[in-house]
């Protein structure tokens, strides 16, 4: 799932560039839940964050809407944000040599 990702938002013409959208879910895993406002002032708009949260999901589960259970990530509302499924934040860390925030 990882690698098939990593491969998908590397090819074709994207919207944005593949090294912005995979800094984002880079910071997705390591923190495992994050504000949309945190991701904003960190990666860019609500379009960037929109777009890149898409093509995610299409690596992840096809066209179509994140699935509401086993699905790669899920929102929370108050304050509206988002949190990474473990299995994926974990499989995406070791792809990519990261390792958890134990900070939080």
């Amino acid at each position: 799932m990882a690698a098939d990702t990593f491969t998908y938002l590397n090819q074709g013409k994207r919207a944005f560039p593949a090294k912005k959208m995979l800094s984002m879910l880079d910071d997705l895993a390591v923190r495992v839940s994050v504000t949309q406002a945190y991701l904003m002032e960190k990666h860019g708009s609500d379009n960037f964050i929109a777009t890149t949260l898409s093509n995610i999901t299409t690596a992840v589960h096809g066209k179509g809407s994140v699935p509401k259970n086993d699905g790669w990530y899920f929102t929370s509302a108050y304050p509206y944000g988002y949190t990474i499924n473990v299995a994926f934040a974990d499989a995406w860390r070791r792809k990519r040599g990261l390792s958890p925030d134990t900070n939080r």
